[in-house]
């Protein structure tokens, strides 16, 4: 061989090895990374955890037993007032168009206890000491509740 042939083939193995390294070092890297991912991120997760021990498991339920489910009474009622007929103050008529709502208390956001119509003749039986609300009985149902004073025309 050569001189110059020879000093070509050196220098394709030098580029040759040169490749390899700098490969090699690429997929060492990749590896590497690979691995870290895998023990840091993937493998925890195949593992299940170790069940977790309480202080107070002597206290709890068996697993067969029937656990009781809570039962909530709706609160008391308030005490209605019933009238006899001979305490009616005054009769009077519904002056509200759409009819209007009949409240188991004298303010705005007590129940509802029913209703009556436009135009319908109700007789008050007691009125609260401001006279804001008036506690009515509808003549046609017998219905009774509180409603504002001034959504009743006095006959």
């Amino acid at each position: 061989m050569s001189k110059p042939d020879l000093q070509n083939n050196f220098m394709k193995i030098a580029s040759i090895t040169k490749s390899s390294i700098v490969l090699a070092f690429v997929l060492g890297m990749a590896i590497a990374a690979g691995h870290s991912l895998w023990q840091g991120f993937l493998a925890p997760y195949l593992v299940p955890p170790a069940r977790p021990e309480f202080t107070n498991q002597g206290d709890t339920l068996s697993k067969n037993a029937i656990v009781p489910i809570a039962k909530f009474a709706p609160p008391p009622k308030p005490k209605r007032f019933i009238p006899n007929p001979s305490e009616v103050k005054y009769q009077g008529k519904v002056s509200v168009s759409r009819g209007l709502v009949l409240r188991s208390e004298p303010k705005q956001g007590s129940d509802r206890t029913g209703g009556v119509e436009y135009s319908a003749n109700v007789s008050v039986l007691k009125e609260t000491p401001d006279k804001e609300w008036v506690y009515i009985r509808v003549d046609s149902s017998k219905e009774t509740g509180w409603v504002r004073s001034g959504n009743i025309f006095r006959n």
